[in-house]
């Protein structure tokens, strides 16, 4: 008995070291190929989704048929900044990732929570200002780069401003990087969305009730404008309801959209850099009438947003429906195919009914 456990005890390591002798072997070839393991890897990688060419231009299909339900978050971070998920069932499209501690500190582990599969289908950086792209390569206190590109979800298509700032590249382009080389994701800028090349995109589709449209403002590819003006525009379509969300466009783009497009209904609507005066102009508001708006913003901060004039404006809309994510926590807008809720983390509380837009009103803060 105790021979023939010898006998596969050597057996077995026979095979491993064999197995061992194969992958190391099969490692040389490829690296004397000048085929690197990483890029091994992602040869083996199942594809997410597929580019089509259609009339209008080329459009993302991620899935055949439209999950039954969709939550769009606002999620609620430190500073003033935005990040935001949509989520229908296993699809996931991630809008902005906050400011590098943001993307460490609180968008991750949101992520982690709600990414259930461990692939984010599609990421949009809308422009590069710090408190929209810096969470992507975030920062822990010991200086160690840890934000959402290396958070070890696999990131499928990504769609940035595409401008570059600086000579050599940024850390937000070396986490992007890495993210598309580790996850092997494919890239455009916006500029590319409207090319119509192959492996580019203006549209994504998951079925045939949801939708997001990239939406041309102009000023993505004016060299040397404010990076808030080339902010990237998009409309999402889910069944009968619709999102917008515009980065930190200012009031010209918003004037110019509505002089180009026939734009719809906004039934949920992302304030404009974060409920700025700068933005959510009035002459934009009567067009698209939300519904509900949103603001990404922390109580009292810095920058003085929003203030009485923006507010003076923004609350003649959507029936007093306001929040804002430092007072309500991280807002979501579940949609399913019985009921519209709005569920917020902290509490429903309107803005319109609290403490802090009172003090705005009365002139005490944000002036």
């Amino acid at each position: 008995m105790r021979k023939k456990l010898k006998n596969r005890s050597k057996t077995f390591l026979c095979v491993v070291i064999m197995l061992l002798v194969i992958t190391n072997s099969v490692t040389l070839f490829f690296w004397l190929q000048g085929i690197s393991v990483q890029e091994l890897k992602n040869y083996f990688l199942q594809p997410v989704g597929e580019i089509v060419e259609e009339e209008e231009g080329n459009v993302l299909k991620l899935g055949d048929v439209t999950p039954s339900s969709l939550d769009a978050y606002y999620i609620d971070i430190v500073n003033i900044g935005d990040s935001n998920l949509i989520k229908l069932g296993d699809y996931e499209i991630l809008i902005d990732g906050g400011e590098k501690r943001d993307g460490t500190d609180a968008v991750v582990p949101f992520l982690k929570e709600k990414v259930t599969d461990g692939i984010i289908e599609l990421t949009i950086v809308t422009h590069s200002d710090s408190d929209h792209n810096g969470g992507f390569s975030g920062l822990k206190d010991d200086g160690e780069y840890t934000g959402i590109f290396y958070s070890g979800f696999r990131f499928a298509y990504i769609t940035d401003y595409g401008y570059k700032e600086k000579y050599e590249n940024t850390e937000y382009e070396d986490a992007r990087d890495y993210a598309l080389n580790t996850g092997n994701g494919k890239y455009q800028s916006i500029n590319d969305a409207f090319t119509g090349n192959e492996n580019t995109y203006y549209k994504v589709v998951i079925g045939e009730d949801f939708s997001l449209e990239f939406i041309d403002t102009g000023y993505y590819d004016i060299y040397g404008a404010n990076v808030n003006d080339r902010s990237i525009v998009c409309i999402v379509k889910y069944f009968d309801y619709t999102f917008f969300y515009g980065g930190d466009i200012n009031d010209d783009q918003e004037k110019l959209l509505i002089e180009k497009y026939d734009l719809p209904k906004i039934n949920f609507y992302k304030a404009s850099h974060h409920g700025s005066i700068t933005s959510n102009c009035k002459e934009f508001l009567d067009v698209i009438n939300p519904d509900f708006i949103f603001l990404n913003c922390e109580i009292e901060n810095q920058h003085n947003i929003p203030n009485i004039k923006s507010l003076e404006v923004l609350t003649k809309y959507a029936n007093d429906n306001m929040y804002v994510t430092g007072l309500n926590g991280t807002i979501d807008v579940r949609i399913t195919s019985s009921d519209v809720v709005v569920l917020c983390a902290n509490n429903n509380t309107k803005f319109i009914d609290t403490e802090y837009y009172d003090k705005i009103m009365n002139g005490e803060i944000h002036k």
